[in-house]
């Protein structure tokens, strides 16, 4: 995938699931991710749960991923929820 087409699946993602944020940082040595702002974090564990890689590439996948990985667990919570208030 190239990284043009990840951005786009980053931009999408974000206005379609996280009110338009995502945050995207380069450095020396590597690049984070995530879908939120800064001033939204615990100053005392600044982006350490962020994704993080080497690339953009491989950081803008992580990030999609672990945005699947979420949705999938947010699903399962509410269908969990449903079945026991259905009880």
């Amino acid at each position: 995938m190239g990284e043009k087409n990840l951005f786009e699946q980053l931009i999408d993602v974000a206005n379609a699931h996280y009110s338009g944020h995502v945050t995207i940082m380069k450095f020396t040595t590597n690049w984070r991710i995530e879908f939120m702002t800064p001033e939204h974090l615990d100053q005392d564990n600044l982006f350490k749960d962020w994704p993080v890689g080497k690339t953009f590439e491989e950081t803008a996948q992580a990030a999609l991923d672990g945005h699947a990985e979420r949705s999938a667990k947010r699903a399962a919570d509410v269908a969990a929820f449903m079945e026991e208030i259905w009880r």
